[in-house]
């Protein structure tokens, strides 16, 4: 009988632990994904031409669970690549078990949409940014939201999406910072949320000047790296290997060489795992619509197409220190 990979020899130093169930992280297990057109990493949505007809009303509303500011993004796009702002409009979203809702007010501008902490960018064209608030958070991990949206004209949109539940990192603790030897690399474990199809990883890595100029490399800091989980029994992501994988065109290859061999001294990792439930997932992957960019399947109703969908996310920063200076040492 072929004997079991990785049994009955001791761990290298450097290299991580194994996973739930003895099972060591491949990358072959993440689909690493150059995220352009991503809602919730670059919400890209560049005009293109359209058949003759009327504007094409385009909603982007993603739901970030525990996030105290939620925005909604209103478009149209025209004909000859064309697009124009969406103004006036009425949008409310509701909890469809308790019937409180948030509105959604217009902004002077789109910059309000570039919330804090929401890894997004705005669409490249002129968009009209409402923004909903209040005093707690009104969207919670597990329930279910549904849209409305009414433009001055008399357009009607509406959507349903259900949170993904609440999730937790496993390991490494303690949370939300703690700090790996250098050169080593970090398994990142965490439960499965509930609702959850994908899991997408967005890192931030900075402090690696130092180790890249003795090569000659000079790259604008924080480098960001993406990943997208293949299914929801993916919960296990090696950092900083598990990363850019499609990216590596991107910067030159001494920095993956380096980053194999782990995260340099002083180096760090700010790592945002979202839980992505099925409206979102579709918009990334494709389907029938193709108002305004790449094809994607819509989960918006009525007198438009767009996605309104919802997103849960965890957050550990890494630190590599030696000895830890920043934050506690990392433990499994």
């Amino acid at each position: 009988m072929a004997r079991k990979a990785g049994a009955g020899r001791r761990r290298r130093q450097g290299e991580p632990a194994q996973g739930a169930g003895g099972r060591t992280p491949t990358m072959g297990r993440w689909l690493l994904l150059a995220l352009g057109a991503l809602p919730l990493a670059a919400c890209e949505l560049p005009p293109v031409p359209l058949p003759d007809g009327p504007p094409v009303l385009v909603v982007d509303a993603v739901l970030v669970a525990d996030q105290l500011v939620q925005t909604v993004l209103l478009h149209e796009s025209l004909q000859n690549g064309r697009a124009r702002a969406v103004l006036g409009a009425h949008v409310v979203v509701r909890d469809s078990a308790s019937g409180d809702s948030l509105v959604f007010l217009e902004q002077a501008s789109a910059e309000p949409c570039l919330v804090e902490g929401l890894p997004r960018s705005l669409p490249p064209q002129p968009v009209g940014c409402y923004v909903g608030t209040r005093a707690g958070f009104f969207v919670q991990p597990g329930r279910v939201y549904r849209l409305e949206v009414r433009t001055a004209d008399g357009r009607r949109a509406w959507g349903r999406t259900r949170v993904p539940g609440r999730f937790t990192l496993v390991s490494p603790q303690p949370g939300p910072a703690c700090t790996v030897r250098p050169d080593s690399q970090a398994a990142l474990v965490w439960t499965r949320a509930d609702s959850a199809l994908v899991y997408l990883a967005d890192a931030e890595l900075r402090g690696l000047e130092p180790a890249l100029a003795p090569l000659g490399i000079q790259l604008p800091e924080p480098i960001k790296l993406l990943g997208l989980s293949a299914q929801d029994t993916d919960t296990i992501l090696v950092v900083p290997r598990d990363l850019g994988l499609f990216q590596r065109l991107e910067y030159p290859q001494p920095l993956w060489e380096r980053l194999a061999r782990g995260l340099p001294a002083g180096a760090e990792a700010r790592v945002v795992v979202a839980a992505l439930e099925r409206n979102v997932l579709n918009a990334i992957r494709g389907g029938a619509f193709n108002p305004s960019g790449p094809v994607r399947a819509s989960s918006v109703g009525g007198d438009a197409v767009g996605v309104f969908g919802a997103y849960t996310r965890v957050r550990l920063t890494l630190y590599a220190d030696a000895p830890p200076r920043r934050a506690p040492a990392c433990r499994p």
